[in-house]
């Protein structure tokens, strides 16, 4: 009887590890972003299938709410993108009937239209940059992905923010060690690395310094940072 209640716990063990192991790859699959996985039932009333149940529940309803916030920010993106669009050919427009009038710097309601513009013109990447970033969650642009360099990219940044950053008295230097490549859009990795060098320089004092660095950790894996 001893032997046997051993081989009976040993066996039930077994199976609730299984059944165990089964939930947990589930579970890991959602964590990493798969909002569509479902935890596996056997269509009986046991605890486990009854805890599977529930949870299943509880993710179609978090997948429901998270595509309708992504539906609408597209939907928010497309709209607003003609009116900035219209906006942006009135003011050029504007711009354009002035060419030749007045000496450039005379008139500061123009100036003031060329920031407008200049401004128009960041909205509308933020907004056509929400766009990619729903296009790559559905996997239709992530086919498109390429190998990106991250030093054209960092120069290219460092060269445009350098002479800004400098005349505010801020110390400027770029670490890039050449070769360096990932897999992905160079458009929103452009963003991504001219937002943290801008936010570098807005919150960085005078005196301060700003280092651009890209480098590589021993995973292999790639990452820039703005120290």
């Amino acid at each position: 009887a001893f032997v046997i209640a051993i081989l009976g716990g040993m066996l039930v063990r077994r199976a609730v590890l299984h059944r165990v192991e089964i939930i947990n790859r589930a579970a890991t699959a959602i964590v990493q972003g798969d909002l569509s996985r479902r935890l596996p039932t056997r269509d009986t009333s046991d605890e486990f299938d009854q805890l599977a149940q529930t949870i299943n529940l509880m993710l179609r309803q978090i997948e429901r709410l998270v595509e309708g916030v992504r539906n609408t920010s597209n939907a928010v993106a497309h709209d607003l993108r003609t009116p900035l669009a219209d906006r942006r050919a009135r003011l050029e427009g504007i711009i354009r009937g002035q060419d030749g009038c007045e000496q450039p710097g005379n008139n500061p309601a123009i100036d003031e239209i060329h920031q407008a513009v200049a401004d128009i013109d960041r909205l509308i990447g933020i907004f056509n940059a929400l766009l990619r970033l729903s296009e790559i969650d559905s996997g239709m642009r992530r086919s498109g992905f390429r190998a990106v360099a991250l030093a054209e990219i960092t120069t290219e940044i460092a060269e445009l923010y350098g002479p800004l950053i400098e005349e505010r008295g801020i110390n400027f230097g770029v670490d890039v060690p050449a070769g360096l490549a990932v897999s992905g859009d160079p458009f929103l990795l452009a963003e991504a690395v001219g937002n943290l060098v801008d936010n570098a320089a807005k919150y960085t004092p005078r005196g301060g310094a700003i280092l651009v660095r890209v480098r590589q950790p021993d995973d292999n894996a790639t990452d820039s940072t703005v120290a």
